[in-house]
């Protein structure tokens, strides 16, 4: 039976430098004191491909005023489900953005944060957690109807969400998928990440079938050939 037990090496990672180290180059850590008003029904978030539903569950929407001012924003909760920070991209046809971060508990949601993990956590075990980079895949394969899905904010994973995401993962039956782009930066996440959970639980990875292909882009035929989706 796997145990929900860690070495020390996890928990100091988990609570040093981990946490204040910043993983992306063009990263904002602000301090933010009340929760922003969004615009839910910004064109951009048609364009994605996302229903309202899925917008209105993940809380998305267009910032027109303060630091987010015409960014789309993603709220981010802990594994308790309180808002810890807010991810933000810019509304352009060309999905690739810079992404800024606005936390509410002085810097530390980053890294510690794994995104929507507390929705993850309250599925059924019976199916794997999937695990992908970015918050728009994560978002987009709940939409599929894989709802035990969390993103990294990151193609690297850190020690302390490897802690976050096995301490919250109780049943001795957790298995992991890992779906990361198909690209050298994602290839190489995918195996840092397998090396990284793959020695304290059961680990799977899938290969994207294109070069380039993101999680994002992938259908609900796709997951079911691979095994991740089972309904109709």
């Amino acid at each position: 039976m796997l145990q929900a037990t860690y070495p020390q090496s996890i928990v100091s990672y988990c609570h040093g430098r981990f946490q204040t180290q910043i993983r992306q180059p063009h990263t904002l850590i602000l301090s933010v004191k009340h929760r922003l008003k969004l615009d839910p029904t910004h064109n951009y978030l048609a364009e994605r491909g996302l229903l309202p539903q899925t917008i209105q569950t993940f809380g998305l929407g267009f910032c027109r005023s303060g630091l987010l001012k015409g960014h789309i924003a993603i709220p981010i909760h802990s594994a308790t489900g309180t808002l810890v920070a807010y991810a933000a991209c810019l509304p352009k046809k060309v999905f690739v953005y810079q992404e800024r971060y606005i936390t509410t508990n002085n810097g530390n949601g980053q890294n510690d944060n794994v995104f929507n993990l507390h929705r993850a956590i309250s599925e059924s075990s019976a199916t794997p957690l999937i695990i992908v980079p970015g918050f728009f895949d994560a978002i987009r394969i709940w939409q599929l109807g894989c709802h035990r899905v969390v993103a990294l904010a990151a193609t690297e994973i850190s020690w302390s969400q490897v802690y976050h995401i096995l301490h919250h993962l109780k049943s001795p039956y957790r298995q992991i998928a890992l779906l990361f782009d198909e690209t050298p930066r994602g290839r190489a996440g995918r195996e840092e990440a397998l090396h990284m959970l793959s020695r304290y639980t059961f680990v799977r990875y899938f290969e994207l079938p294109e070069e380039g292909l993101r999680p994002e882009c992938l259908t609900a035929k796709d997951l079911r050939l691979i095994g991740l989706l089972t309904s109709p």
